[in-house]
């Protein structure tokens, strides 16, 4: 009877510890999904609410074939975020550029909403100094989807840039942000791992 009691015991720390743990997941887990942004947006006209003049748009460098692109201010319901929102539909290709400050080996991470309307052939690529963080070809007709990368600066000034290539139809670029990530997260599983350890020291 002795050993079932001890054996009944055992389970229940056992069962008491997996509680724990499962609910310190679940909490890191949330923490992560609902992360959000320590400081305010490092680009300047993101949004593209203020929509220049000509081929002017404040902010940002446009190259390559720009026949066909340029900033629309249809209102809200139409663009993913406030008044206005960036149309690219180059016959070869183009390009959209902002070059800001950043820390050598900071955490930045990259938002964009991006509106693909099934043109095809199409391509779409996001690059932070040069190095690949997002590319999309053909992609079917879809409302804006907000898309969010986890990056490490390596110089003091970094350089965004949207390569486009669309010839029978239009991408829509909007909502584009560098923020610095929030460090609860990492708080919360520091805290989390802890509590495991503090646990199993218990138990010892």
């Amino acid at each position: 009877m002795l050993q079932m009691a001890r054996g009944d015991t055992k389970g229940a720390q056992v069962s008491r510890m997996a509680q724990r743990a499962s609910g310190v997941l679940a909490a890191v887990g949330l923490a992560l999904a609902f992360a959000g942004s320590a400081n305010a947006n490092l680009l300047v006209n993101g949004g593209f609410e203020n929509p220049g003049t000509g081929t002017t748009i404040p902010g940002w460098t446009q190259g390559g074939d720009t026949s066909f692109n340029g900033v629309e201010c249809p209102g809200p319901g139409l663009v993913f975020e406030g008044n206005c929102d960036y149309f690219a539909g180059p016959l070869t290709s183009s390009t959209l550029t902002q070059t800001f400050n950043t820390v050598i080996g900071g955490n930045y991470v990259v938002s964009f909403a991006l509106n693909p309307d099934g043109g095809t052939p199409s391509s779409f690529l996001a690059t932070l100094n040069g190095n690949t963080l997002f590319s999309a070809s053909n992609t079917p007709d879809l409302p804006y989807t907000l898309h969010r990368i986890l990056t490490t600066a390596t110089t003091a000034s970094s350089t965004i840039q949207f390569t486009f290539s669309n010839p029978s139809g239009f991408w829509g670029l909007d909502a584009v942000a560098v923020d610095v990530p929030e460090p609860a997260p990492i708080a919360l599983l520091g805290l989390g791992l802890a509590g495991l350890w503090l646990g199993k020291r218990r138990k010892s």
